[in-house]
């Protein structure tokens, strides 16, 4: 039975690789270019999450209608740090992306 299982669980994750990647929890997403599968004004947060998985944190701007979801990822051509933010508004529909970058340690 053990056996079954761990197979099941790497069959999963070879699955996700070959989907394109692998966006861990934390906020963290690797590799970086899962965002550009996000479109503004037709994805929906759900799709968000499937995409990227959890944020790393959330914001709320009531006055702007919107949430703000953060994540954090490592470009693959200068290995920085950079940031991600993804403005949803009322509807569930992704509004704006935001990237930018991270400094210090």
């Amino acid at each position: 039975m053990r056996a079954g299982k761990c197979v099941a669980l790497g069959m999963f994750t070879l699955g996700l690789s070959m989907a394109g990647g692998l966006a861990f929890g934390n906020g963290y997403i690797m590799p970086p270019e899962l965002v550009d599968k996000i479109q503004i004004g037709v994805t929906t947060s759900k799709q968000v999450t499937e995409i990227l998985g959890p944020p790393a944190s959330v914001a709320q701007f009531p006055r702007r209608g919107v949430v703000t979801w953060d994540y954090t990822t490592t470009e693959s051509f200068n290995k920085k740090k950079s940031g991600v933010s993804i403005e949803i508004d009322g509807d569930g529909i992704v509004r704006n992306i935001v990237r930018f970058n991270l400094y210090g340690p």
